[in-house]
């Protein structure tokens, strides 16, 4: 799916239209289910989408002793594409013609552990002679070094369901 999400507030952006945090232009999802037999299934649903809108310092200045973030424009960059795979497998414990189903399910959420960046950030670091500084890239100091944070990696779950 291809989708375009934009808001525009005055004060904010100079009241011109800027990303939404909802923006993921692209949006793409695939799911899969294979009935082994009457009583077993696997599942699968593999996710991949555009990295949301976040707002970045373009550029830093030095004031009163301090690394101060100037920022032009709301939500001018984006995290890196976003993508996982779940797996899950369904047993049914009873026989298919009873009155009561009973069933086991295992899953996995992200099975492959992919680390998807939620937040990122220009962290200040202290130097050896106390000063604070936002990290940069060493070979390349015009270009900023962020830190990302990621939530979830690998998230297995077991469950038991009972259905009249």
């Amino acid at each position: 799916m291809l989708s375009k999400s934009t808001r525009e507030i005055e004060g904010i952006n100079d009241g011109e239209p800027y990303a939404a945090l909802s923006d993921r232009p692209v949006q793409f999802s695939v799911n899969a289910l294979f009935q082994k037999s009457l009583r077993s299934s696997f599942s699968g649903t593999l996710m991949i989408l555009s990295g949301s809108p976040v707002t970045t310092p373009t550029s830093f200045y030095q004031y009163a002793g301090r690394t101060v973030p100037i920022y032009t424009e709301k939500n001018n960059d984006r995290l890196p594409t976003y993508h996982r795979l779940d797996l899950g497998w369904s047993y049914r414990l009873n026989k298919v013609e009873r009155k009561f189903n009973h069933f086991l399910s295992i899953s996995f959420f992200n099975f492959y552990g992919q680390k998807n960046s939620v937040l990122r950030s220009f962290n200040k670091i202290v130097l050896d002679d106390d000063t604070i500084v936002v990290p940069t890239e060493i070979n390349n100091p015009e270009e900023l070094r962020s830190t990302h944070r990621f939530v979830y990696q690998v998230v297995p779950s077991i469950s038991y369901s009972f259905n009249l």
